[in-house]
């Protein structure tokens, strides 16, 4: 099988607050979509439309556009059709652009390959989406633990980071989905509103952010715990001063069980999908307990793989 395949995502540290220009911290994880000639093409998503009509203008429209398979990013284990929220379009747009730029014979290589394929996607993935930051499209990318962060003119700077080697990080799913786009509107209402509690609430998202970038390029695991958990404290208060649900009842109670040494924080917006465990342990047996009993369950990944690259087969028996 010659088959291109890009890694989910995960936010580790900065939602809301990275599209207001704090520095945020995002992780590849080991689950990925796939593209290639021999893959059914079950729709063009939206970002993919963009991506084919950017060609196109250019006089570069392929022939026949590539299949492509995202169930690994789309169920967790145990709860067949819960959504996770780990960057599924951004994975597909990358896996197939990839194998569209790869089959010219003036592809270009290494990382100038790579850079055409950010921008690219970059540009369609706002284009569909009506804008955004691009840190999934970063992730699928280049793969790895990147700090991602916007200039005021939104081009953004994208390096690559070592997470601290003292912690632990698990990614457990909520019983319920999220809605990022609602979410992002209603909070970008409240603010442009002058509404205070919502501009004290991403005040403190933005300065924990900066915390945890700062604590990640010092390797101070306990800095960056401090620096989560002020965060989630940031996104409980958003989530009041907005009326929405970020923080939801079931991560909130095991918040009340989480020990001092740990952060428990949603991975981006909040309202659902993926919530992140951080700590020096992983978390005790009693808390899991807890965790199975109000339907939060753990997903199985690990985090910091690669980016976007062929494949001969499929890592896990998701296209068999």
């Amino acid at each position: 099988m010659n088959l291109s395949r890009a890694p989910g995502k995960l936010v580790l540290s900065g939602a809301h607050a990275v599209l207001r220009g704090a520095p945020a911290l995002v992780a590849a994880v080991d689950r990925f979509a796939y593209a290639g000639a021999q893959l059914p093409l079950p729709l063009v998503t939206p970002e993919l439309q963009a991506a084919l009509e950017e060609l196109e203008a250019e006089g570069a429209a392929p022939r026949e556009v590539p299949g492509f398979n995202a169930q690994e990013l789309r169920e967790a284990q145990g709860a067949a059709g819960r959504k996770l929220g780990l960057g599924s379009s951004a994975a597909i747009l990358l896996a197939c652009l990839h194998q569209l730029l790869t089959r010219t014979d003036k592809a270009p290589e290494g990382p100038s390959l790579r850079r055409e394929l950010f921008e690219r996607a970059l540009r369609a993935h706002r284009k569909a989406q009506g804008g955004g930051s691009g840190i999934d499209v970063a992730a699928s990318t280049y793969g790895g633990v990147l700090s991602f962060q916007l200039d005021p003119e939104g081009r953004p700077a994208v390096e690559p980071i070592s997470l601290p080697t003292s912690l632990r990080l698990e990614a457990w799913s909520m019983p319920e989905s999220a809605s990022t786009s609602r979410f992002l509107r209603v909070i970008a209402d409240y603010e442009a509103r002058g509404d205070g509690p919502t501009q004290r609430a991403l005040a403190a998202q933005f300065s924990c952010s900066v915390s945890a970038d700062q604590a990640v390029r010092s390797g101070d695991g306990r800095a960056l715990v401090r620096a989560l958990r002020g965060q989630c404290a940031a996104l409980e208060e958003l989530g009041r001063a907005t009326g929405l649900p970020i923080v939801l009842p079931a991560h909130a109670a095991l918040l009340a069980e989480l020990p001092s040494e740990a952060a428990f924080l949603p991975s981006g917006a909040g309202g659902g999908d993926v919530s992140l465990y951080v700590g020096p342990e992983p978390p005790l047996r009693a808390w899991q307990e807890r965790a199975q009993a109000v339907g939060v369950l753990k997903v199985e990944l690990h985090f910091g793989a690669p980016g976007v690259e062929f494949c001969n087969q499929p890592s896990s028996g998701t296209l068999s």
